[in-house]
């Protein structure tokens, strides 16, 4: 089973999200969250996720300002970005940053 926290400031995203994981047998959001900050006062570990879908545009924190806390977390889940931007520069600057996938 895939264990999936889902960090997005969309309700609709989250829980739509959630539905799509729900009709599979092998993955399950295990939380969400609604910005970066709540995901980061839990210090996300392999232990409590498999993977991290994170929002690269959100209220307070951005995911970017996320990944790069989490990067020097040793055993911190990978984690894939989630936007609407289509820009070449926010995938370059995602990578870069340490993500292993971008949506």
């Amino acid at each position: 089973m895939i264990r999936v926290i889902v960090v997005d400031d969309h309700d609709l995203v989250r829980e739509g999200l959630r539905a799509v994981f729900n009709r599979t047998e092998d993955i399950r959001m295990v939380a969400d969250y609604t910005d970066g900050d709540e995901l980061l006062r839990i210090s996300p570990t392999r232990r409590n996720a498999d993977v991290i879908i994170l929002d690269i545009s959100m209220s307070r924190t951005s995911g970017m300002e996320v990944l790069e806390a989490l990067g020097p977390v040793a055993d911190a889940p990978p984690v894939l970005l989630l936007t609407l931007h289509p820009e070449d520069t926010y995938v370059v600057a995602a990578m870069k940053a340490g993500a292993k996938g971008y949506l």
